[in-house]
Protein backbone atom coordinates (compact mmCIF):
# COMPACT_ATOMS: atom_id res chain seq x y z
CA UNK A 1 0.00 0.00 0.00
CA UNK A 2 1.39 3.47 -0.80
CA UNK A 3 2.46 5.50 2.19
CA UNK A 4 3.16 9.13 2.86
CA UNK A 5 5.75 10.47 5.26
CA UNK A 6 8.85 9.44 7.15
CA UNK A 7 9.80 11.72 10.05
CA UNK A 8 13.52 11.67 10.82
CA UNK A 9 14.19 14.90 12.74
CA UNK A 10 17.91 14.21 13.25
CA UNK A 11 18.93 14.04 9.59
CA UNK A 12 21.15 16.63 7.89
CA UNK A 13 23.20 16.84 4.72
CA UNK A 14 26.26 16.00 6.78
CA UNK A 15 26.67 13.67 9.71
CA UNK A 16 24.22 14.10 12.60
CA UNK A 17 23.27 11.50 15.17
CA UNK A 18 24.47 8.78 12.80
CA UNK A 19 22.13 9.78 9.95
CA UNK A 20 23.35 11.18 6.65
CA UNK A 21 21.93 12.25 3.32
CA UNK A 22 23.54 9.11 1.91
CA UNK A 23 21.50 7.13 4.40
CA UNK A 24 18.35 8.83 3.17
CA UNK A 25 19.31 7.86 -0.36
CA UNK A 26 19.57 4.27 0.82
CA UNK A 27 16.00 4.52 2.08
CA UNK A 28 14.96 5.70 -1.37
CA UNK A 29 16.84 2.78 -2.93
CA UNK A 30 15.05 0.38 -0.57
CA UNK A 31 11.65 1.80 -1.56
CA UNK A 32 12.49 1.43 -5.24
CA UNK A 33 13.46 -2.18 -4.59
CA UNK A 34 10.11 -2.75 -2.87
CA UNK A 35 8.35 -1.31 -5.93
CA UNK A 36 10.43 -3.46 -8.28
CA UNK A 37 9.56 -6.56 -6.23
CA UNK A 38 5.86 -5.80 -6.55
CA UNK A 39 5.28 -5.23 -2.84
CA UNK A 40 3.96 -1.69 -3.30
CA UNK A 41 2.94 0.42 -6.30
CA UNK A 42 4.79 3.52 -5.09
CA UNK A 43 5.64 5.74 -2.16
CA UNK A 44 6.62 9.23 -1.13
CA UNK A 45 9.64 9.67 1.13
CA UNK A 46 10.03 13.06 2.80
CA UNK A 47 12.60 13.90 5.45
CA UNK A 48 12.68 17.24 7.27
CA UNK A 49 14.89 18.66 9.98
CA UNK A 50 14.10 21.79 11.94
CA UNK A 51 11.02 22.26 9.80
CA UNK A 52 13.08 22.48 6.62
CA UNK A 53 13.20 19.89 3.82
CA UNK A 54 16.32 17.76 3.79
CA UNK A 55 15.39 14.98 1.41
CA UNK A 56 12.27 14.09 -0.56
CA UNK A 57 11.59 11.56 -3.25
CA UNK A 58 8.64 9.95 -5.00
CA UNK A 59 9.11 6.42 -6.32
CA UNK A 60 7.01 4.04 -8.38
CA UNK A 61 3.49 4.71 -9.61
CA UNK A 62 0.58 6.42 -7.89
CA UNK A 63 -1.81 3.75 -9.16
CA UNK A 64 -0.94 0.18 -10.24
CA UNK A 65 -3.58 0.49 -12.99
CA UNK A 66 -1.85 3.52 -14.53
CA UNK A 67 1.67 4.26 -15.80
CA UNK A 68 1.59 7.73 -14.19
CA UNK A 69 4.54 8.15 -11.81
CA UNK A 70 4.06 8.94 -8.14
CA UNK A 71 4.42 12.63 -7.26
CA UNK A 72 5.33 14.17 -3.94
CA UNK A 73 1.95 15.91 -3.64
CA UNK A 74 -0.15 12.84 -4.39
CA UNK A 75 -3.07 12.09 -2.09
CA UNK A 76 -3.06 9.18 0.36
CA UNK A 77 -5.62 7.71 2.69
CA UNK A 78 -3.75 8.39 5.93
CA UNK A 79 -5.97 6.10 8.03
CA UNK A 80 -4.99 6.22 11.72
CA UNK A 81 -2.73 9.24 11.25
CA UNK A 82 -6.12 10.98 11.40
CA UNK A 83 -6.13 10.22 15.14
CA UNK A 84 -3.37 12.64 16.25
CA UNK A 85 -4.92 15.43 14.17
CA UNK A 86 -8.33 14.96 15.80
CA UNK A 87 -6.67 14.60 19.22
CA UNK A 88 -4.89 17.94 18.81
CA UNK A 89 -8.19 19.55 17.80
CA UNK A 90 -9.75 18.05 20.95
CA UNK A 91 -7.07 19.54 23.18
CA UNK A 92 -7.53 22.92 21.51
CA UNK A 93 -11.19 22.78 22.57
CA UNK A 94 -10.10 21.82 26.08
CA UNK A 95 -7.92 24.92 26.22
CA UNK A 96 -10.83 27.03 24.97
CA UNK A 97 -13.00 25.72 27.81
CA UNK A 98 -15.43 23.99 25.43
CA UNK A 99 -14.52 20.44 26.45
CA UNK A 100 -13.61 18.79 29.76
CA UNK A 101 -11.32 15.76 29.79
CA UNK A 102 -12.96 14.16 32.80
CA UNK A 103 -16.52 14.86 31.69
CA UNK A 104 -18.57 11.76 30.84
CA UNK A 105 -18.95 11.11 27.12
CA UNK A 106 -22.69 10.92 27.81
CA UNK A 107 -22.69 14.67 28.43
CA UNK A 108 -22.24 15.11 24.66
CA UNK A 109 -23.75 11.79 23.53
CA UNK A 110 -26.57 10.71 25.89
CA UNK A 111 -26.66 7.20 24.34
CA UNK A 112 -23.42 6.44 26.24
CA UNK A 113 -25.11 6.91 29.62
CA UNK A 114 -25.97 3.25 30.17
CA UNK A 115 -23.21 1.16 28.62
CA UNK A 116 -22.90 -2.59 29.05
CA UNK A 117 -19.66 -4.55 29.31
CA UNK A 118 -19.37 -7.98 27.69
CA UNK A 119 -17.88 -10.26 30.37
CA UNK A 120 -16.70 -13.63 29.07
CA UNK A 121 -17.16 -16.82 31.08
CA UNK A 122 -15.54 -20.18 30.35
CA UNK A 123 -17.57 -23.29 31.16
CA UNK A 124 -16.29 -26.60 32.48
CA UNK A 125 -15.96 -27.96 28.95
CA UNK A 126 -14.12 -24.87 27.72
CA UNK A 127 -17.12 -23.28 26.04
CA UNK A 128 -17.22 -19.49 26.20
CA UNK A 129 -20.28 -17.40 26.92
CA UNK A 130 -20.75 -13.68 27.35
CA UNK A 131 -22.77 -11.90 30.01
CA UNK A 132 -23.70 -8.23 29.69
CA UNK A 133 -23.20 -6.26 32.90
CA UNK A 134 -23.55 -2.56 33.68
CA UNK A 135 -20.34 -0.56 33.22
CA UNK A 136 -19.05 0.19 36.74
CA UNK A 137 -18.17 3.78 35.85
CA UNK A 138 -18.94 6.17 33.00
CA UNK A 139 -16.72 6.53 29.96
CA UNK A 140 -14.86 9.86 30.11
CA UNK A 141 -13.59 12.04 27.27
CA UNK A 142 -10.08 11.29 28.51
CA UNK A 143 -10.74 7.58 27.92
CA UNK A 144 -11.48 8.28 24.25
CA UNK A 145 -8.17 10.10 23.85
CA UNK A 146 -6.08 7.36 25.45
CA UNK A 147 -8.05 4.32 24.16
CA UNK A 148 -9.21 3.21 27.60
CA UNK A 149 -12.88 3.70 26.75
CA UNK A 150 -13.71 -0.01 26.67
CA UNK A 151 -14.52 0.26 22.96
CA UNK A 152 -12.60 -1.92 20.53
CA UNK A 153 -12.18 -2.65 16.81
CA UNK A 154 -13.94 -5.65 15.35
CA UNK A 155 -11.37 -6.49 12.70
CA UNK A 156 -8.58 -7.91 14.86
CA UNK A 157 -8.09 -10.05 17.94
CA UNK A 158 -10.19 -12.65 19.76
CA UNK A 159 -13.16 -12.12 22.06
CA UNK A 160 -16.93 -12.52 21.97
CA UNK A 161 -17.50 -8.76 21.71
CA UNK A 162 -15.66 -8.60 18.37
CA UNK A 163 -18.36 -10.35 16.28
CA UNK A 164 -20.92 -7.79 17.44
CA UNK A 165 -18.72 -5.05 16.01
CA UNK A 166 -18.23 -6.88 12.72
CA UNK A 167 -21.92 -7.68 12.31
CA UNK A 168 -23.00 -4.10 13.12
CA UNK A 169 -21.65 -2.71 9.84
CA UNK A 170 -19.43 -0.17 11.61
CA UNK A 171 -16.41 -1.03 9.48
CA UNK A 172 -18.15 0.03 6.27
CA UNK A 173 -20.18 2.89 7.70
CA UNK A 174 -19.73 5.61 5.08
CA UNK A 175 -23.42 6.36 4.52
CA UNK A 176 -24.25 7.33 8.11
CA UNK A 177 -23.03 10.53 9.73
CA UNK A 178 -21.01 10.87 12.93
CA UNK A 179 -24.10 11.27 15.10
CA UNK A 180 -25.63 8.08 13.71
CA UNK A 181 -22.32 6.23 14.07
CA UNK A 182 -22.10 7.20 17.74
CA UNK A 183 -25.67 6.05 18.36
CA UNK A 184 -24.93 2.73 16.66
CA UNK A 185 -21.72 1.97 18.53
CA UNK A 186 -23.32 2.95 21.85
CA UNK A 187 -25.68 -0.01 21.42
CA UNK A 188 -22.76 -2.47 21.30
CA UNK A 189 -21.19 -3.99 24.40
CA UNK A 190 -17.89 -2.68 25.67
CA UNK A 191 -14.96 -5.08 25.64
CA UNK A 192 -13.71 -3.75 29.01
CA UNK A 193 -14.94 -1.48 31.80
CA UNK A 194 -14.12 2.17 30.96
CA UNK A 195 -10.76 3.28 32.30
CA UNK A 196 -9.50 -0.26 32.98
CA UNK A 197 -7.74 -1.41 29.82
CA UNK A 198 -5.93 0.03 26.80
CA UNK A 199 -7.26 -1.31 23.51
CA UNK A 200 -6.83 0.23 20.07
CA UNK A 201 -10.35 1.07 19.07
CA UNK A 202 -13.08 3.23 17.56
CA UNK A 203 -12.50 5.66 20.45
CA UNK A 204 -11.30 8.47 18.20
CA UNK A 205 -14.30 8.04 15.92
CA UNK A 206 -16.55 8.65 18.92
CA UNK A 207 -14.27 11.53 19.94
CA UNK A 208 -14.96 13.10 16.54
CA UNK A 209 -18.66 13.21 17.38
CA UNK A 210 -17.92 14.61 20.85
CA UNK A 211 -15.97 17.44 19.18
CA UNK A 212 -18.89 18.18 16.87
CA UNK A 213 -21.23 18.57 19.84
CA UNK A 214 -18.74 20.60 21.88
CA UNK A 215 -17.88 22.93 19.00
CA UNK A 216 -21.35 23.06 17.47
CA UNK A 217 -20.10 22.30 13.95
CA UNK A 218 -19.25 19.32 11.72
CA UNK A 219 -15.85 17.73 12.28
CA UNK A 220 -14.61 18.73 8.81
CA UNK A 221 -15.46 22.39 9.50
CA UNK A 222 -13.78 22.32 12.90
CA UNK A 223 -10.58 20.73 11.56
CA UNK A 224 -10.42 23.16 8.63
CA UNK A 225 -10.85 26.25 10.79
CA UNK A 226 -8.58 25.18 13.65
CA UNK A 227 -5.78 23.38 11.79
CA UNK A 228 -5.97 22.88 8.03
CA UNK A 229 -6.59 26.47 6.92
CA UNK A 230 -4.08 28.18 9.26
CA UNK A 231 -1.43 25.52 8.59
CA UNK A 232 -1.94 25.63 4.82
CA UNK A 233 -2.97 21.95 4.68
CA UNK A 234 -4.94 22.61 1.50
CA UNK A 235 -5.19 18.99 0.39
CA UNK A 236 -6.34 17.40 3.66
CA UNK A 237 -10.02 16.42 3.87
CA UNK A 238 -12.41 13.50 4.34
CA UNK A 239 -13.01 13.14 0.60
CA UNK A 240 -11.69 14.37 -2.74
CA UNK A 241 -14.80 15.27 -4.75
CA UNK A 242 -13.21 17.55 -7.37
CA UNK A 243 -11.89 15.90 -10.55
CA UNK A 244 -8.52 17.71 -10.83
CA UNK A 245 -7.41 16.51 -7.40
CA UNK A 246 -8.90 13.04 -7.92
CA UNK A 247 -6.22 12.46 -10.54
CA UNK A 248 -3.68 12.61 -7.69
CA UNK A 249 -5.24 9.80 -5.61
CA UNK A 250 -2.66 7.17 -4.73
CA UNK A 251 -4.09 3.66 -4.97
CA UNK A 252 -2.88 0.32 -3.60
CA UNK A 253 -2.87 -3.05 -5.28
CA UNK A 254 -6.25 -4.72 -5.62
CA UNK A 255 -7.30 -6.59 -2.50
CA UNK A 256 -4.88 -4.61 -0.34
CA UNK A 257 -7.44 -3.87 2.37
CA UNK A 258 -7.23 -3.55 6.11
CA UNK A 259 -8.19 -7.20 6.57
CA UNK A 260 -8.59 -10.13 4.12
CA UNK A 261 -11.67 -9.58 2.00
CA UNK A 262 -12.13 -5.94 2.99
CA UNK A 263 -12.14 -3.03 0.56
CA UNK A 264 -10.79 0.48 0.98
CA UNK A 265 -13.11 3.47 0.92
CA UNK A 266 -13.28 5.47 -2.28
CA UNK A 267 -11.99 9.00 -1.53
CA UNK A 268 -13.70 10.34 -4.65
CA UNK A 269 -17.12 9.83 -3.09
CA UNK A 270 -18.35 12.37 -0.54
CA UNK A 271 -18.92 10.66 2.79
CA UNK A 272 -21.47 11.30 5.50
CA UNK A 273 -19.23 9.59 8.06
CA UNK A 274 -16.19 11.74 8.89
CA UNK A 275 -14.07 9.18 10.70
CA UNK A 276 -11.95 10.83 13.37
CA UNK A 277 -10.12 7.55 13.74
CA UNK A 278 -9.09 6.95 10.14
CA UNK A 279 -10.95 8.90 7.48
CA UNK A 280 -8.66 11.68 6.29
CA UNK A 281 -6.95 11.97 2.92
CA UNK A 282 -3.74 13.99 2.88
CA UNK A 283 -0.33 14.49 1.32
CA UNK A 284 3.21 14.20 2.61
CA UNK A 285 3.69 18.02 2.42
CA UNK A 286 0.46 18.58 4.40
CA UNK A 287 1.50 16.06 7.07
CA UNK A 288 4.87 17.81 7.25
CA UNK A 289 3.01 21.02 8.12
CA UNK A 290 1.13 19.38 10.98
CA UNK A 291 3.91 17.38 12.65
CA UNK A 292 6.03 20.39 13.75
CA UNK A 293 3.19 21.45 16.07
CA UNK A 294 3.98 18.35 18.11
CA UNK A 295 7.73 18.77 17.78
CA UNK A 296 7.89 22.48 18.61
CA UNK A 297 5.78 22.57 21.73
CA UNK A 298 2.48 23.52 20.13
CA UNK A 299 3.63 26.56 18.14
CA UNK A 300 4.46 27.04 14.46
CA UNK A 301 5.28 30.14 12.41
CA UNK A 302 4.44 32.47 15.28
CA UNK A 303 0.99 30.97 15.87
CA UNK A 304 0.27 28.93 18.98
CA UNK A 305 -2.04 25.99 18.54
CA UNK A 306 -1.52 24.35 21.95
CA UNK A 307 0.17 25.41 25.16
CA UNK A 308 3.43 23.60 25.83
CA UNK A 309 2.02 22.19 29.08
CA UNK A 310 -0.92 20.71 27.17
CA UNK A 311 1.39 19.00 24.72
CA UNK A 312 3.49 17.64 27.58
CA UNK A 313 0.35 16.20 29.14
CA UNK A 314 -0.61 14.60 25.81
CA UNK A 315 2.75 12.87 25.46
CA UNK A 316 3.28 11.66 29.03
CA UNK A 317 2.57 8.12 30.19
CA UNK A 318 -1.20 8.06 30.71
CA UNK A 319 -1.45 4.40 31.69
CA UNK A 320 1.20 3.70 34.29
Amino acid sequence: MPWGLLWLPGLSHGQHNGLTAAGAQQLGDWLRAEVAAGRMPGAVLMVRRGGKPVFSQAVGRRDPASPAPMREDDLFRIFSMTKPIVSVAAMMLVEEGKLELDAPVAKCIPAFARMKVGVEQTGMLGQKTMELVDAPQPMAVRDLLRHTSGLTYGFFGPGLVKPAYRESGLESARAIDNAQFAELIAKLPLAYPPGSTWDYSNSTDVLGRVLEVAAGQPLRVLLWASLFEPLGMKDTAFSVPDAPRQARNAEPFGGDGITPGSTLFDPRRPTAFESGGGGLISTAPDCARFLPILRKGGELDGRRYLQAATLQDMTRDQLG
